[in-house]
C-alpha cells in the first residue's frame, strides 16, 4: 500500500514539474509573436513547448526529432524566434537525460553541429552580419547548449546513482533475508534432530527392554514421559514455523535441568557416573541454557546409541564458562561407524552461537569424548 501511494506522489510530481515546465517555455515562446506577430514557426515552436516536456520521458528520441524539425525550419525564418532557444536547450537536455547511450552521444553532436551551422551560415538575420557582431550570438548559443547538456547529464547520473543505490540495499537486505533463512532453517533442524534422536532413542531402549523381560509397567511409564515432554518441544518449534518473527535461538527449554535429561538417558538403559563441581548459577542466559541442554542430551544419547551402556558426565562450573565432558566406551573394530553426523554439527554450531567450543573424537582405551567450553556471560544476548 505504501510502495502504491508513493508511486502515485512521485507521478503527480513529474505531471507538475513537466507542466511548470510547458508553461515556463511557452512563455518564453511568446516575446517573438507579441513583437512582431504570430507565424506558422512560432505557432509551431509554441505547440512543441507544450507537447515536448510530457512526452520526453515515454518517446525521447521521436520528441527531440520532431523540435528538430521545427528547429531546423525555424533556422530559415527572417528573424529569429526566442522560443527556438527554449526548444533547442529542451532538446539538448532531452537527448542527454532520456535516450540511451551511445545514441545520445551521437544525436546531441549532431544537435550541435546544427545549431553552430544554422546561427554561422543559414539564419538570414544572423548571416547578414560581420563575424565580429555573430560571434556573440554563436557564443551564447553554443554556452545555452552546453548548459542545458551538462544539466541532463547530471540529473541522469544523479537518478542512476540512485538507483544504483536502491538495487545495492535491495541486494543486501535480500542476503540479510537469505542469511537470518539460513540459520532459521539450521536452527529448527538442529532442535527437530535432537528431540526427535534423544525420545526415539530412549522409547527404541525402552521397548527392547520390555520385550525381553523388563517391566512393561515401568517401560511405558517411560515412554509416556519422554513422549510428553518431546511433543511439548516440538510445539515449540512449530510455533517458530508459524512465528511472524525469524529467531535464531528460541528458549525452547524453559530451565536447565541436567537431572532430568540423565534420568531419561538411565531410564533408557544407560548407566551414568554425573560429577559436578561447582554450583550452577542462579540466572542463565537462555540461548546458553538451550546450547548447555542440548549438548548434553545428543551426548548422553550417542553415548546410548553406540557405546556399551556405561557413560561419564562431568561438569565444572566455572566464575565464566562451564566445561562439559562426557565419555563412554565403544566396541573394538566400530571405530568406522562412529564418523561426525549431524548431531556433532549440531553441538558445534549450537556452541559457536554463544561463542563456545565442542570437541569429539575417540581417545585412548576405545573411548569416545564429547567436550564443550562454553561461556555463561555474552555481550550479545539474545532476548528470549
Amino acid at each position: 500500500m505504501s510502495d502504491e501511494l508513493g508511486t502515485r506522489v512521485r507521478a503527480s510530481s513529474a505531471v507538475y514539474r513537466d507542466a511548470g515546465m510547458a508553461c515556463a517555455l511557452v512563455v518564453f515562446s511568446l516575446f517573438s509573436p507579441l513583437a512582431a506577430g504570430f507565424s506558422a514557426i512560432d505557432a509551431a515552436l509554441i505547440a512543441c513547448s507544450i507537447a515536448a516536456p510530457f512526452t520526453r520521458r515515454r518517446w525521447p528520441l521521436a520528441t527531440v526529432a520532431v523540435c528538430a524539425i521545427v528547429l531546423a525550419a525555424s533556422a530559415l525564418a527572417t528573424t529569429l524566434p526566442t522560443g527556438a532557444i527554449g526548444i533547442a536547450m529542451l532538446s539538448a537536455y532531452v537527448l542527454t537525460r532520456h535516450v540511451r547511450s551511445p545514441m545520445r552521444y551521437l544525436a546531441a553532436a549532431v544537435l550541435f553541429a546544427g545549431d553552430v551551422v544554422a546561427t554561422t551560415f543559414i539564419n538570414p538575420t544572423l548571416s547578414a552580419l560581420p563575424m565580429a557582431q555573430r560571434a556573440p550570438y554563436i557564443a551564447w548559443s553554443v554556452t545555452l547548449l552546453v548548459v542545458a547538456f551538462l544539466t541532463g547529464e547530471l540529473r541522469r547520473r544523479a537518478e542512476e546513482t540512485a538507483a544504483k543505490e536502491v538495487r545495492q540495499q535491495l541486494e543486501r537486505q535480500r542476503e540479510e533475508f537469505e542469511r537470518a533463512a539460513a540459520e532459521q532453517r539450521a536452527h529448527l533442524a538442529r532442535e527437530i534432530h535432537d528431540i526427535v534422536t534423544h525420545s526415539l532413542t530412549v522409547i527404541v531402549a525402552q521397548a527392547d527392554g520390555a520385550r525381553y523381560g523388563s517391566s512393561p509397567d515401568e517401560a511405558l511409564r517411560t515412554i509416556s514421559t519422554v513422549g510428553r515432554e518431546s511433543l511439548r518441544q516440538m510445539r515449540g518449534v512449530v510455533g517458530l514455523l508459524r512465528g511472524p518473527e525469524s529467531r535464531t535461538v528460541e528458549p525452547l527449554v524453559a530451565e536447565l535441568d541436567i537431572d532430568s535429561l540423565i534420568a531419561n538417558s538411565r531410564a533408557g538403559g544407560l548407566d551414568i557416573e554425573y560429577e559436578v563441581r561447582g554450583a550452577q548459577p542462579d540466572v542463565l542466559d537462555a540461548g546458553t541454557t538451550l546450547t548447555i541442554h542440548r549438548i548434553v542430551q545428543e551426548a548422553l544419547t550417542n553415548a546410548l546409541k553406540h557405546g556399551n551402556g556405561h557413560a561419564e558426565l562431568a561438569v565444572d562450573w566455572r566464575p565464566h564458562e562451564v566445561l562439559l565432558r562426557v565419555s563412554n566406551c565403544f566396541a573394538p573394530g566400530s571405530e568406522r561407524s562412529l564418523h561426525p553426523g549431524h548431531g556433532l554439527h549440531g553441538m558445534q554450531e549450537r556452541a559457536s552461537l554463544i561463542d563456545g567450543s565442542v570437541t569429539a573424537a575417540p581417545s585412548n582405551n576405545h573411548t569416545w569424548v564429547t567436550e564443550a567450553r562454553l561461556p555463561l556471560h555474552r555481550n550479545d544476548r539474545v532476548e528470549p
